[in-house]
C-alpha cells in the first residue's frame, strides 16, 4: 500500500516538474527548444535505482540503471539535435535528479523517507 503511494507520489512529482520545465522561458537559454520528458523519467529512474542500491539481489536495481541509461541517451540526443552537447545533457539530468531528491526530502511527512523506506518491501 505504501509502495503504491509512492509511486504515486513519484508520478506527481514528475507530473508537476514536466508542467513547470514546459513553462520556463527558453530565450535565455544557448540551447534551444528540447524535450525534458527523457530528463525527467531518467531522473524518476536514477532515484528509484538509489532506493534498490543496496538489495542483494540486483535484478530490480539493474533493471531501474537499464531504464535510466536509456532515459538518458535520449535526452543527450535530444540536447545535441538542440544545439548543446554531452555536458550539457549530464548538467542538466543531474539538476532534475537533485531536484526530485530535495521534493522528498521536504515531503518526508507525506512521502516517508524514500531510501530508508525501501527496507520494509
Amino acid at each position: 500500500m505504501f509502495f503504491k503511494f509512492l509511486v504515486g507520489a513519484i508520478a506527481s512529482i514528475a507530473g508537476a516538474f514536466a508542467l513547470s520545465a514546459s513553462a520556463q522561458d527558453q530565450a535565455g537559454n544557448k540551447i534551444g527548444a528540447y524535450d525534458d520528458r527523457p530528463f525527467i523519467c531518467g531522473a524518476l529512474f536514477s532515484v528509484l535505482g538509489e532506493v534498490h542500491s543496496s538489495d542483494k539481489n540486483r535484478e530490480v536495481y539493474n533493471h531501474y540503471k537499464s531504464r535510466f541509461d536509456r532515459s538518458f541517451e535520449k535526452a543527450k540526443s535530444n540536447i545535441r539535435n538542440a544545439g548543446g552537447d554531452d555536458g550539457d545533457a549530464e548538467l542538466k539530468m543531474q539538476a532534475r535528479i537533485d531536484f526530485i531528491f530535495r521534493f522528498l526530502d521536504q515531503k518526508k511527512p507525506e512521502t516517508g523517507d524514500l531510501l530508508s523506506s525501501r527496507e520494509r518491501y
